[in-house]
């Protein structure tokens, strides 16, 4: 059996736990400079970001939380569906079998969903008000992938759904990379969370496995960098990021410190293939890629 499925078949209830009373990444990079500096440097090594920049705002939407995703109490979570939608292993199991019989009979009547697509239903006995169903790609298809992400969080701004709670999507038996599923994950939530219409207040970025956690937290700098501003005049030795981050101010090759929240145009290239608007850098595929809704009416 799959990690989930020994876990579901011996787990006991757990009291819910509020999106609200998860640490937003802003939070986590103010506790932990060492994790803030990480992460920076991360964006820095990276080459491609030309459309992503430093910003405390976004950052504060942000949570990585490892643990149940059945006992979260927010708007809606994401289950990693089949096409089916009558749930089945992994994650999908998990969330059918602390959902109830209610949410089997409520996906009976969806007449199933497409790979890349999502379709939403109530939480019935979840503590989460609705569930996402989004249908991930079996093997690596990212465009297939980065989709399930976009249409979810569309779905969120359709019903007025502030916080969502995603899972790993597509790994495990779908097969889909981990460490690449990850990327993808946090370029689309990273892209769609510039628009200036959206009214999403909280994304949450849930791991079960233990090597998730660490794939987030090694790549989530790289879509999700802290925010640095400079000293007050005097201070020589280091910059520092809006609510107490210092960063040293040389910096890994040879890249200078900014005076503000935003990095030099050059300072850093992020792969953006499918960004409608964005002329691809390579011919050859990304080892993430972003789509939008361009890619998918």
């Amino acid at each position: 059996m799959s990690s989930w499925s020994t876990w579901s078949s011996t787990r006991k209830p757990k009291a819910p736990t509020r999106a609200s009373a998860v640490e937003t990444l802003r939070q986590l990079y103010i506790r932990r400079p060492d994790f803030a500096d990480s992460a920076y440097r991360t964006f820095l090594d990276n080459p491609g970001a030309r459309d992503i920049e430093p910003n405390d705002a976004i950052n504060d939407k942000i949570a990585l939380w490892q643990g149940d995703i059945t006992t979260l109490e927010v708007d809606a979570i994401v289950n990693a569906a089949n096409e089916s939608l009558l749930g089945g292993g992994g994650v999908d199991g998990a969330i059918h079998s602390a959902a109830g019989h209610g949410l089997y009979q409520e996906c009976k009547t969806l007449d199933g969903c497409k790979t890349g697509s999502a379709k939403l239903t109530g939480g019935h006995d979840l503590p989460a008000k609705h569930i996402i169903h989004a249908v991930g790609p079996i093997g690596y298809k990212p465009k297939l992938l980065g989709s399930c992400y976009w249409k979810s969080l569309q779905i969120c701004d359709e019903h007025n759904l502030k916080e969502v709670a995603f899972c790993c999507i597509s790994t495990g038996i779908f097969g889909f990379p981990n460490d690449a599923a990850a990327q993808i994950a946090m370029a689309n939530v990273r892209q769609y969370l510039e628009r200036p219409d959206t009214q999403i207040e909280r994304v949450l970025f849930v791991m079960f496995l233990e090597k998730d956690k660490h794939i987030y937290r090694e790549h989530i700098g790289r879509f999700f960098p802290p925010v640095v501003a400079p000293e007050e005049e005097g201070d020589t030795g280091t910059s520092t990021a809006r609510g107490g981050w210092h960063a040293p101010m040389a910096l890994p090759n040879g890249e200078k410190d900014v005076s503000g929240s935003r990095l030099e145009s050059n300072s850093v290239e992020l792969p953006t293939a499918l960004h409608p608007e964005v002329e691809p850098l390579s011919t050859e595929a990304p080892s993430w890629q972003v789509v939008s809704d361009a890619d998918y009416q």
